[in-house]
């Protein structure tokens, strides 16, 4: 099933708004948190987490939505990801 976010992007949003605060990223950021701490409570690692994959469920911008788990993966945590995966702009300088 899909579900239509009409609210955009994390990151179209963050370029069209003209302030932005700690308590408005704290509203932002800790539903995704909490979504990344359940995926990898159950063994999933999305691989592929940036400001273009969190997406708003409407304009109220109040529900945010984690998108594009093309590249997720299960995994457990004795078991180190190999593979170079994502998307490149977004890598960590030491990889």
């Amino acid at each position: 099933m899909l579900e239509y976010c009409s609210g955009g992007d994390l990151y179209d949003r963050l370029i069209n708004i003209d302030s932005f605060n700690e308590y408005d990223a704290a509203n932002i950021l800790l539903p995704v948190f909490q979504a990344v701490n359940y995926l990898h409570s159950i063994g999933i690692c999305h691989r592929d987490l940036k400001l273009e994959n969190i997406m708003f469920k409407d304009k109220s911008f109040k529900t945010v939505k984690i998108i594009d788990f093309g590249l997720s993966c299960k995994t457990s945590v004795n078991e180190p990801l190999k593979s170079l995966l994502g998307t490149p702009l977004y890598l960590a300088p030491e990889v």
